[in-house]
Parts: C-alpha cells; structure tokens; sequence
C-alpha cells in the first residue's frame, strides 16, 4: 500500500512541469488603504479563503490562526465564553471574548466602543481572508494595544449562485448552512446562515450557534456603497467552567459539581447593521465613511453560592446585559504624485457610541428545603453605563522605489459613566464616571534592498481603556463600577527582515519589544465574575518567524515560531482563596504574565497527490502557560498533530467537496487553556480528546 502511494504522488509530481501560479495578496488593516504586505513596515499576515475553509469545520478561528506568529488562539470547548485571543500578550487576562485587540468585518468595527469583542460572529465559510495585524500599527486603531483582526468578506458574485454544506462532529456536532448570491444591475447580494450546535464532551457543555453574514455592495457613478448585516444567537450555552488540578489529572471529563448545581449557561443575541461609501471625488481624492449600528443582549447564570450573596452590597449571581452601539468614522484620501515617488495623505474623525442597561439578580429563590438554584431571583444591580468615545487621526504613507516610509497619530478621548438606580439599604448611590484621553504616534519604514528583500523598522505608543465587563465589579463583593481603574499605556517597538524568491519561497522575522505601564490585570475570578485592578508595569519582548516553501509542484511547506518573555517589571500582592478582601500574598518582580505561553511553533505540510485531492499534516506546539501571577500553577506544554484531507469532485452544474478531519491525533489530554486567576483554584479548562470531522460541501453554479 505505501508503494503504491509513493508511487502515486511521485507521478503525479512528474506530470506537473509548470510551478503554481501565485497571485500577490493585498491587505487593507495595516495603514487601511490597499498595500502589499510584503512593504508594509509592520507585521501582517493573510489567512486566505482555501486556508479558512478546506478540511476545516468553519466555527472558531482557532482552527487557522494558530499558524500565525505572535497569536495565541485558544479553543476553550465553552461557548459561553468564546475564544481566548492574545496577540504578544495582549488580550491574555480576558476572562471571556476578545481584549487588547480591535476586530473588525469588512472596515466595520466588530469590537465594541470600550474594547471589548468576540469573534463569534465570524462567517468562516463566507470569508474572503482573514488578515492579522500585529505590534505599533495597531495605534492607528486607538483603543488597542495588541493589533488587529479583520474578517473581509467574499464580495457578491457576478452570477447568480448558491451553496449548502452539512458537517458531522465528535460529540453529536452538527454544523449546516447555506449561502448564495447574485447580482443586480450595477451590484450584488451575498448571503451566509449557518447552525452549529453539540452536546460538547464535558457535562453542561452544550451549545447552539446561529450565525448570519448578509452583504450588498453597488455602484452609481463616482460612488460606492455597501451594506452588512450580521447577526449571532447563542441560545443557553452552558457553562461547564474549569477544574482543578487534581479533577484535571483524575478525570478530564468531569465538570465541577457548582456548574451542574447552579445550571450554569448564557444566552447571547448580537445584531448589527453597518454601511460603507466611497467617493471617489478625483483621480487622486477618495473619501471613505462608516457608519454603524448594534445591539447585544446578554443573560448569563453563574455559580456563584446563595450564601455569599447575603450581603447588601452584593450584585448576585445574575447577569442580564442589555447593551446597544453605534458610531462611525469618515476619513479622506490624497494622493500625491513626486518625481519618482507617491505620497497618500488621510485624515479623518470618528465618534463611538455604547449604552447598555446592567442588571444583576440572586440565581435562586426561596430559603432551606424550599430553596431552588439557578433560577432567576431577587433583583440585586440595575445601573445605567454609558461609554463615548472620540477619535482625530491622521497619516502619511510615502512610497519610492527605495522605501516606504509611514507617519500616523491618533488622538482619543473616552468618557464612561455610569447611573446607579438601585439604592436600597446599605447599597449606597454607586454613580460616577471615568475619563480617558491618549496620543497615539506611530513611524515605520521599509527599505527595498532588493526586489526579493525589505528590512523595516516601526515604533508607536498604544493604550487600552478598562471594558465595561473589566470595570464592572469591585473587590470585595462591592457593586457598582470600578473606579479605581486606570488604562494602561505602552510604547511599541518592531523591527524584521521579509524575503521572497519569486517562486513560492517566503520568510520573515520580526523582533518585537513593548513596555507597559498601569498593566490592567485579574485580582480575582471567581464562579464567572472577574475583578480587574492596575499592578504597574509589564514588559514584552520576543520574535516572531514564518517560512514557506513549495517542496514541489504539488507539496507546500508552511511554518511558523515565536518566543516571547511577558513578565511584570513591578512587585504587587495578589489574592489567594476566597474570600479574598485584601490582596496578600507577594508577586515578584520580573514574574511572567499569566495566559501567555513562552512559545509556539506551527507547521503544515499540504499535498496534492491528484489535481483534486489535498491532504494535510499540521503539527501544533504550545509551551508551558501559567494560570497565575505568582506562578505556582501552570498548564503544561504541549504538541498535537492533526489530519486533513478533501476531495473535489465538480459536475456539470454542481462543484461538490468532500472534507475528513481527525485533531489530536495523539489523543492528548491536559489543559487547552487556563482561567487567569481562577479563585477556587479551578484554572483549567481541559483539552478535548481525539476528535473527528466529516462534511460535504455543494456549490450551484
């Protein structure tokens, strides 16, 4: 049998006597004008649309952004809870969703105005690409210090087209959808729905996902528009939170007795409506406008135990979050043409809009024998929080045949408040507000030594605000926001050489070095509810490299690595087992930031042993990550392998693939991911076991 195989791929190889064409990829995050990212002075990567979608299940990112440098994607099998994302560090304290890092579909902000974000409305199966922005850039955007991720959608078709693809899972998963288009006079529609639904492979984990992406784009003239709907309802996700070490090592399986105890789940509906125009007012003046509008309502049971919500101070164990936002942006281009060389000027303003109602209730009702648990119960939070958030920037980008030069500043000013409406007996009136302001600069350039090498260099300053879900519980039980909190500020600092062969070969290296003063940082998390404070300063210092390689006509090698050393520069008291009023117990100086693995490393072999089969051998390392800040508990490192392969099978009229997926294949079962902070020592969330994927995807032309 492996004769024959070896036989099978050696033909096919000799039958191939052309190399593949490869067309220049093209982003738009790093300075929001189309630019090769080959001269970009920035750290930038594209996950195209096969990557995205071949072989793959098209629910979390986590499935492709592992093979980016710098970004740790962590599955935590919880749809309660989302992805956790950390780009060289940042967004690694977030309890749930995305943190230090702006998210956006097609130009429109999908982060909301205080930062906060999730990319669960992600349609993976709609994707374009996915592009990744990384280091002092990410100061073009405000409001985070860690980088960028942009979903661009594929544009509507020419012609009129419809697709459906149904996906089997281990752990009764079922994912099934549909997405089509067409065209209409000067523009088109695309549509994308898709379900996703599984028991999960840990009691009280089941999940449903609806996810919906509807785009429209058309022409008139000078003008440009589009339109984009998407939408996402996570109905009772259930919660099955972490485990200690000791049920970690016993039995991977198990959930904690309080997540089945207290029904512990969330529901989720986000919605949101966003428009795009460009007009194109010269040959050398565009002006571009956003213009957005959303919704998200949240209703999240924790386990928090009926006896510590005695207090009159304390918020329960009830979250019910009604949130909408809005905002903007309009920005203009000009160009202009020197003697052998090309200035783009751009300059703009934008203004970003949250109010959200925040409740909080007991999870119970009644008292003793009678008492029944995670239910709805007492009313205990009601406020009214309020963010606003306005933004001037402007940026140059000079471009010779020598070097690409970049010069951008961001000035941002964020007002939050909040309105207390529940004031009863020892719960005084816990209104007030908080306000930020930062200028953000950044400068790079690239220099063209060759036309296969560019070297560059970058610096910027960044900051991060507290979110609403960071601000929204003080230590001690204590209701009301925190106002104690501080944003944090950093300084950036990038340099890296790119390099490419003109025949499929690439490689770059990046060395990357941020200090950050007022880290914002989990004092405790405990039964679902976080407490953030400020401990000082931080530091993040490492590199970053990727290498491609066509091992022939029909073999491609990918490969990527990256170190990096977070640690806090500053000595703090932190919490230990609840309850926990007064931090006591001592940090070190140079202590490494907990969620942060030292290293990663990623490599993919992709084969095509016959025009319309592809097979794949990925393999996936994660080093040692520790779960606390005085690390004394860490989940171990890590190396997976995983398996993929299609079969393309066009008809006529029909385009038919048919995909398999085995992950872990080894079957390794430790910790995926770690609970910064867990206060019950329950910082693990464990690894799933062996798992399968089998679909079958169908597009009409």
């Amino acid at each position: 049998m492996k004769s024959r195989l070896l036989l099978l791929v050696t033909a096919a190889l000799a039958t191939q006597a052309q190399a593949q064409q490869r067309v220049e990829p093209v982003v738009v995050t790093a300075t929001r004008s189309a630019t090769n990212p080959f001269d970009v002075p920035a750290s930038v990567d594209v996950v195209d649309s096969e990557t995205l979608t071949s072989g793959q299940l098209q629910v979390n990112l986590s499935e492709t952004l592992a093979r980016i440098p710098g970004i740790n994607v962590q599955n935590r099998s919880n749809y309660a809870q989302d992805l956790q994302i950390s780009s060289r560090g940042y967004g690694a304290r977030a309890s749930f969703g995305v943190r230090g890092i702006k998210v956006l579909i097609d130009g429109i902000p999908a982060s909301a105005p205080d930062g906060a974000g999730q990319v669960a409305t992600f349609a993976l199966s709609s994707a374009e690409r996915v592009e990744v922005l990384r280091g002092p850039f990410s100061a073009l955007y405000g409001n985070a210090s860690g980088g960028v991720i942009q979903l661009i959608t594929e544009a509507p078709p020419k012609k009129a087209t419809i697709g459906a693809s149904l996906a089997a899972t281990s752990f009764d998963g079922l994912r099934y959808g549909i997405r089509g288009g067409t065209s209409f006079g000067s523009g088109g529609v695309a549509i994308d729905a898709s379900r996703f639904e599984t028991d999960g492979f840990r009691p009280q984990s089941a999940a449903r996902r609806d996810v919906l992406n509807a785009k429209t784009e058309w022409k008139a003239g000078a003008h440009s528009f589009g339109l984009l709907l998407t939408s996402l309802n996570m109905p009772d996700s259930q919660d099955a939170l972490g485990l200690t070490r000791a049920q970690l090592e016993a039995n991977p399986d198990q959930t904690a007795s309080v997540a089945t105890q207290y029904n512990t789940r969330k529901t989720t509906r986000q919605s949101q409506l966003g428009g795009t125009w460009r007009w194109v007012a010269t040959e050398a003046t565009h002006v571009n406008a956003v213009l957005y509008s959303g919704t998200r309502d949240v209703l999240q049971f924790q386990s928090i135990a009926s006896a510590a919500q005695g207090s009159p101070t304390h918020p329960g164990g009830v979250i019910d979050l009604d949130r909408s936002f809005m905002g903007g942006d309009v920005r203009v281009n000009h160009t202009i043409d020197l003697s052998g060389s090309r200035l783009q000027l751009t300059a703009g303003l934008s203004r970003d809009q949250q109010d959200e109602t925040r409740k909080g209730f007991q999870n119970f009702t009644g008292t003793g024998a009678s008492q029944v648990l995670g239910v709805q119960g007492a009313l205990r939070r009601d406020e009214d929080n309020t963010l606003v958030a306005n933004d001037l920037f402007a940026q140059a980008d000079w471009q010779s045949d020598f070097v690409n030069a970049f010069l951008g500043v961001r000035y941002s000013k964020l007002t939050m408040r909040s309105d207390d409406r529940y004031i009863v007996a020892g719960n005084p009136n816990d209104s007030g507000q908080l306000k930020f302001d930062a200028t953000t600069p950044v400068i790079g350039a690239s220099f063209k030594l060759s036309p296969a090498l560019r070297v560059y260099a970058s610096a910027g300053r960044g900051f991060e605000t507290p979110t609403f879900n960071e601000a929204a519980y003080r230590a001690g039980g204590q209701t009301g926001l925190n106002f104690d909190l501080k944003s944090a500020t950093s300084r950036n600092y990038e340099a890296g050489v790119k390099w490419r062969n003109g025949r499929g070969a690439s490689a770059t290296l990046a060395l990357f070095r941020s200090q950050t003063n007022d880290e914002i940082a989990p004092l405790t998390n405990s039964g679902g509810r976080s407490v953030f404070r400020n401990v000082g300063r931080t530091s993040r210092e490492g590199f970053e490299a990727t290498f491609a390689m066509p091992i022939a006509n029909a073999v491609d090698l990918y490969a990527s690595a990256n170190v990096i050393d977070a640690k806090y520069r500053d000595a703090f008291l932190a919490c230990g087992a609840p309850p926990c009023t007064t931090p006591n117990i001592a940090v070190a100086t140079g202590a490494k930031i907990p969620g942060v693995p030292k290293q990663q490393a990623f490599l993919e072999l992709r084969a095509r042993p016959l025009s319309n089969v592809t097979t794949s051998f990925e393999l996936q390392h994660q080093g040692k990550v520790f779960a606390n800040d005085t690390n004394t508990e860490f989940a171990k490192a890590a190396t997976l392998v995983n398996l993929a392969a299609t079969y393309a099978i066009p008809t006529a009229s029909v385009d038919w693939k048919l995909a398999a997926r085995v992950d872990n294949v080894g079957n390794r079962r430790d910790a995926a991911t770690v609970i910064v902070n867990e206060a019950n020592g329950r910082f693990f969330e464990p690894r799933p076991p062996r798992t399968w994927m089998l679909s079958l995807d169908g597009r009409w032309r």
